[in-house]
């Protein structure tokens, strides 16, 4: 408890902030004098009603003076009207008990032992962004936002969800989530990169709403990897910063996409094995927080076209449980030359599959209303045949993603002429004085697409 006595109050002030979220813990703090063992877990929580909890480990045995902290060591809690009675009873009650031992170090040179993923000294906290507090994210609300933003890729979102809500609830990662998304070109994976720091940052207030995507296209040849990391001494550019890091080392609490892994070179991808693995990555690049970047909050999202074909087929043929995935798809990575040691560190594989004739006519209306929002009109209706005409367009095996620049090159000249001459946005896609039209939100798509 030694770092808490003396902390500043812009120290306290964020830990405040941070116990409003969640429980904030931290690990090996040395408690008082008269304590078995003399370190412990201690936490931080302020609840709804605004009292301030004091956590501590119960498996601690007190033999000093104080009934108060024999209370507490009890009770493993104790509890006070609000933060500022919080910091009033560690800095007297237990900051006399410090002062009056000896034997006590003093609180300037107090041993903390760092463990991995533990949140260390409160004023270096206060002073960064490191400090993190847990996020409360249900998985069927972080469901309910993918699927509004991807469609038809139930199964993959369903995945995505369940991992990523798990790993935005730990205040103390030991490595950044990893997630895989294998799939044929134009089904939504990147997108759903995308999707998810929206998603993220609508139901988190912003957290992990930073998104770095890398097209590992540009990363094939060996010395990218100062591009990625930094460039080494005596090397021109040593000590400036790179997109990555400084996005790291500011928001640590980002999405890192790494569009079509595949094509990255060796040296890239043992780059990535060991922050995979330890959390950290180390640049030459210097940035506020040193040259070790903390990237255990961070989600790295690779994505990768690599025969997915026969990815999919296999796992129809397992029934689609998720073990045989996980299995079906570390085989194939493997075989298609990335590194066994990458594949090992991936915690979740996302199959994304051919999109369906019902998700293509949602996202043909999706990117109709977006096309026609570059030029200032609101689409409220659409009629089917010209939904039907998108789909169907030529090269349709590219998947979605050519639609806007399709639709642009059909419908751009007459949204242009209609925006410089109307004054009503708001413009009806009719194709018959009768027809069926449907909105033009694509979740309320009401006519059979086969």
């Amino acid at each position: 408890m030694l770092r808490f006595i003396d902390g500043t109050q812009m120290a306290w002030d964020d830990l405040a902030r941070r116990a409003r979220r969640g429980c904030v813990v931290f690990g090996d703090c040395q408690l008082p004098p008269g304590c078995v063992p003399p370190t412990a877990r201690v936490g931080f929580e302020i609840n709804p009603s605004g009292q301030a909890i004091l956590l501590v480990d119960r498996d601690v045995d007190y033999r000093g003076p104080s009934n108060d902290v024999r209370a507490w060591l009890r009770a493993g809690e104790k509890r006070f009207p609000g933060i500022e009675g919080l910091r009033a009873w560690i800095q007297d009650e237990l900051g006399a008990l410090y002062q009056r031992d000896a034997s006590a170090p003093p609180a300037s040179i107090a041993p903390v032992r760092r463990q991995p993923g533990e949140l260390t000294d409160l004023d270096a906290i206060a002073s960064t962004t490191t400090a993190h507090a847990a996020a409360v994210l249900e998985e069927t609300e972080l469901l309910h936002e993918l699927k509004i933003r991807v469609y038809g890729q139930d199964k993959a979102l369903k995945t995505l969800a369940r991992r990523v809500s798990r790993h935005v609830g730990r205040t103390q990662p030991r490595r950044p989530a990893t997630l895989f998304a294998i799939g044929p070109t134009g089904v939504g994976k990147t997108r759903t990169a995308e999707a998810l720091a929206e998603s993220l940052g609508e139901l988190l207030d912003g957290r992990w709403s930073s998104i770095v995507r890398l097209n590992m296209n540009e990363y094939q040849e060996r010395h990218r990897v100062s591009q990625l990391l930094g460039a080494p001494p005596s090397y021109i550019g040593y000590g400036d910063g790179t997109h990555l890091i400084d996005q790291l080392a500011t928001q640590p609490e980002s999405i890192v996409l790494f569009d079509e892994i595949e094509k990255a070179h060796r040296d890239i991808l043992i780059t990535l094995m060991s922050a995979m693995d330890t959390g950290e990555l180390s640049s030459p690049a210097r940035t506020a927080r040193g040259r070790v970047i903390d990237c255990r909050h961070a989600i790295f999202f690779f994505t990768s076209n690599i025969d997915a074909t026969n990815v999919i087929a296999q796992a129809d043929a397992a029934g689609g449980a998720a073990e045989s995935i996980d299995a079906i798809c570390r085989r194939q990575l493997m075989t298609d030359g990335i590194l066994p040691e990458l594949v090992g560190r991936i915690s979740a594989f996302l199959v994304f599959r051919p999109l369906s004739a019902r998700a293509r006519a949602e996202i043909a209306t999706a990117a109709l209303t977006r096309v026609a929002a570059e030029y200032g009109l609101t689409v409220e209706r659409i009629d089917p045949e010209i939904v039907s005409s998108i789909v169907n367009r030529p090269y349709d095996e590219l998947g979605a993603r050519p639609d806007e620049y399709y639709i642009d090159d059909k419908l751009g000249a007459a949204f242009s002429r209609y925006a410089a001459t109307r004054d009503n946005r708001a413009v009806f896609l009719v194709a018959d004085p009768e027809p069926a039209c449907v909105p033009a939100r694509s979740s309320q798509l009401p006519w059979p697409v086969t």
